[in-house]
């Protein structure tokens, strides 16, 4: 059964509310000891040799990187009207931006020893003063729906090979949010305005296009 752009519409807009509140919530600092009782249980549960795997996680989310993933995946189809996409994620980015450089976010604590992490890429040389949204998070939920979008429009492919795909995308979504609050780079509420930004961003641009 084919999803209708007006239910990708309303999905995306419902996205976009829980993100414009969740940004008021963080502003207005209501939830700062929810993000310090999830950060110090994950940091207390999780164990530290997947901080390995959680670093190639950080690689694939860096700006660079998934930004060519993303036009590699627009090349699959190569629809004109695929351009939207890159508006929406140039948007994105930018409330990204705005967001790092003037909502405030605490420190995350110094006795939590998240690995560091030394990439190289110029993306890393960028200062931020804050953390509020999670730009790994948003970029992994914004290119899971592109790719998702090519899995299921393919002719090609079986409907269980379909659902392994989508599985195994849901799957690499959950691990790059849970890797963002392990290696200490953001508290949980950062990692939730990212999948908010990536969901509408995402949703919206399917209504256009789908």
């Amino acid at each position: 059964m084919k999803i209708s752009q007006r239910t990708f519409a309303i999905s995306g807009f419902i996205a976009l509310f829980l993100f414009v509140f969740l940004t008021i919530a963080v502003v207005g600092r209501s939830f700062q000891q929810f993000d310090y009782t999830i950060l110090t249980w994950l940091q207390n549960n999780t164990s530290r040799s997947l901080d390995s795997f959680f670093v190639v996680l950080t690689l694939i989310g860096s700006l660079e990187i998934s930004s060519i993933l993303i036009f590699a995946v627009l090349l699959i189809e190569r629809k004109k009207r695929d351009l939207i996409a890159l508006f929406f994620y140039v948007v994105s980015l930018l409330v990204e931006v705005i967001g790092k450089n003037f909502i405030y976010r605490p420190g995350l604590p110094a006795f939590f020893f998240g690995k560091d992490i030394t990439l190289g890429l110029p993306s890393y040389a960028v200062t931020e003063n804050y953390t509020y949204p999670s730009g790994h998070t948003f970029r992994a939920v914004f290119a899971s729906i592109l790719f998702l979008r090519v899995i299921w429009n393919s002719k090609k492919m079986t409907l269980p090979m379909k659902i392994l795909f989508t599985i195994g995308t849901l799957a690499f979504v959950l691990f790059m949010a849970y890797s963002r609050v392990s290696l200490v780079k953001h508290w949980p509420l950062d990692v939730a305005g990212g999948v908010l930004l990536g969901l509408a961003t995402g949703l919206l641009f399917l209504a256009f296009t789908y």
